[in-house]
């Protein structure tokens, strides 16, 4: 128990550590594009009025989100809003600390944690949702580049991402339909608990029918256009110019460069997504690396405190609530 106990704190710390160096590393790039001298005189400028508009569209965002988790998840657990809104923002928050969208399962631990919801009842959910934003952030970011393209910009970082991402969204797409297709010869030879949580996946998944899943769909672009309202607001505080290009090719980008595990606050990352884009479609990367580290302070930094403070605020009282049956093994 000891051994097994030492081996994943020191796994912790090598992700963190390499979290770390990427981030390091990223920024270094960051800074052959725009000083971090230049960064923090942009910053001392920042329109204080565009910046608060940008908070608000962000708190509209998270808003959408969460009830988008409510609709896909209403036939499985009919929980009050702020208990998913709890949930969510916790998961969001932790988002920006872990790497690679971990807080994402922070979300499912805190949902079960303080209610009677199993996880494999959660996941298809988040799944779905993860899957809806993939295909809008890659579409964002393709549309984003084309129109630099036509414009006679290009830039051989982005054009990969949008493979990366491609290669995710799939990944994303397939795994809710993977869970209702486990083998027969498979599933039979698995552990009862296990074939008790694929029942449950799966009937959690079957009860989001085609209604629901189109209101999710209307729900995830008007997400995307209050992200990019936040984000088109915090461009001005900074005094950049917010084209439609522009704003495409920052959705998608900025989106995909946090599956990278990087640092904390995707710091490193960010900048260099931003710089990047910016530097595509011919203005200053400084401001590009400026509206990053705003977005960073003024929108992430808030979300990450309220997080931490629920996660580690005692909940005595669960949530009753019906879950899904398991189906027997296909």
């Amino acid at each position: 128990m000891t051994e097994g106990f030492n081996l994943r704190a020191a796994w912790r710390w090598q992700q963190a550590l390499l979290g770390l160096a990427i981030g390091a590393a990223l920024m270094g790039l960051t800074a052959q594009r725009a000083s971090v001298g230049a960064i923090l005189d942009s910053l001392a400028r920042l329109h204080a009025g565009w910046a608060a508009l940008a908070f608000i569209a962000y708190a509209v965002d998270l808003g959408l989100r969460v009830l988008r988790w409510r609709l896909l998840f209403s036939k499985v657990a009919p929980l009050p809003l702020q208990t998913f809104a709890r949930a969510l923002l916790v998961g969001y928050g932790l988002n920006i600390l872990l790497p690679a969208r971990l807080g994402e399962l922070a979300r499912i631990e805190y949902l079960k944690l303080r209610t009677e919801t199993r996880r494999s009842a959660a996941i298809p959910a988040v799944l779905v949702e993860r899957a809806m934003d993939g295909i809008v952030v890659l579409a964002a970011l393709a549309i984003g580049l084309l129109c630099a393209h036509a414009a006679g910009g290009g830039s051989p970082i982005l054009f990969g991402l949008v493979g990366i991402g491609a290669a995710m969204v799939a990944a994303l797409v397939a795994a809710p339909m993977m869970l209702g297709r486990v083998p027969a010869r498979i599933a039979h030879r698995l552990p009862r608990r296990v074939t008790e949580s694929l029942g449950r996946a799966r009937a959690a998944l079957s009860a989001m029918n085609a209604r629901l899943l189109g209101g999710a769909a209307v729900a995830t672009l008007a997400i995307y256009l209050a992200e990019g309202a936040a984000l088109a607001a915090m461009l001005k505080a900074v005094g950049a110019t917010p084209s439609p290009g522009l704003l495409l090719a920052l959705l998608g980008a900025a989106s995909l460069s946090t599956l990278l595990p990087t640092a904390p606050g995707f710091l490193g990352s960010y900048q260099l997504a931003y710089a990047l884009v910016f530097e595509l479609f011919a203005q200053e990367p400084v401001l590009g690396a400026a509206a990053a580290t705003a977005v960073q302070a003024v929108l992430f930094a808030p979300l990450v405190a309220i997080a931490l403070a629920m996660a580690l605020t005692p909940h005595r009282q669960r949530s009753a609530l019906a879950v899904p049956p398991a189906e027997p093994a296909a």
